[in-house]
């Protein structure tokens, strides 16, 4: 769930470019369910995955 808070607070992600780019695990791509969820957001094909 995301909830958006306006305003400082302690434990919060403030650059989510920079976190969502950064908070994965390369595996994560690599099962068929996640490709089909990819193929089925944009119609992107994952074709392999740099390690």
């Amino acid at each position: 769930m995301l909830t958006i808070i306006y305003g400082d607070v302690s434990n919060s992600v403030y650059n989510t470019n920079i976190y969502f780019k950064n908070s994965y695990e390369p595996e994560w791509l690599e099962s068929e369910m996640a490709k089909e969820i990819i193929r089925d957001i944009d119609g992107s094909e994952v074709i392999r995955n740099l390690k």
